[in-house]
């Protein structure tokens, strides 16, 4: 087994065969769905909890609840994301057990140190980000040539990988 494996990765190397093109050949495989870009996995924009950093948390929540992806975006005039308000976000604020919390715009309770992730990146390398022992996250928000365009969440990517790797007229 060592032998062939020796000699796949040689022929690999002398055809110039990519991580890319294997992943093309396997796309139900380990690799394939790792390999996947983040544009194929996010929610899209027209799907996306999008707040002004004036909203009040109160308006936010409604939409945090509606959209149920764990998190707003704050976006300003311009487009930009600003920051990220999550439910871990709201359980700290609850804790704090500030006065006219819920009348408190979001700007002022927002993670402003926001991990984000290009669209064309790879979701190994959105997972490796999302496991930094540093800043471990469950949600991404996706950029584009400097603009919001998704946002990655973990359960998309777990749900993706399910979906490729289990027949479906094998599901109950």
């Amino acid at each position: 087994m060592c032998y062939g494996d020796t000699l796949a990765v040689a022929l690999m190397r002398k055809k110039k065969f990519s991580l890319d093109q294997y992943a093309d050949n396997h796309p139900s495989g380990f690799i394939g769905t790792r390999s996947r870009k983040v544009v194929d996995v996010m929610v899209k924009l027209d799907n996306l909890p999008i707040v002004t950093p004036e909203m009040h948390l109160k308006k936010a929540l409604l939409i945090l609840s509606k959209k149920r992806l764990g998190c707003v975006l704050v976006v300003d005039k311009k487009g930009e994301l600003v920051g990220i308000f999550t439910t871990g976000d709201l359980n700290r604020c609850l804790v704090q057990n500030e006065e006219n919390l819920f009348e408190t715009p979001i700007d002022k309770l927002m993670t402003i140190d926001v991990s984000t992730i290009d669209a064309q990146d790879r979701v190994d390398t959105a997972l490796n980000l999302m496991q930094n022992p540093d800043k471990r996250v469950q949600m991404l928000p996706v950029i584009d040539n400097g603009c919001l365009v998704g946002l990655l969440h973990l359960h998309d990517v777990v749900e993706d990988a399910f979906q490729k790797s289990v027949p479906q007229e094998n599901c109950v």
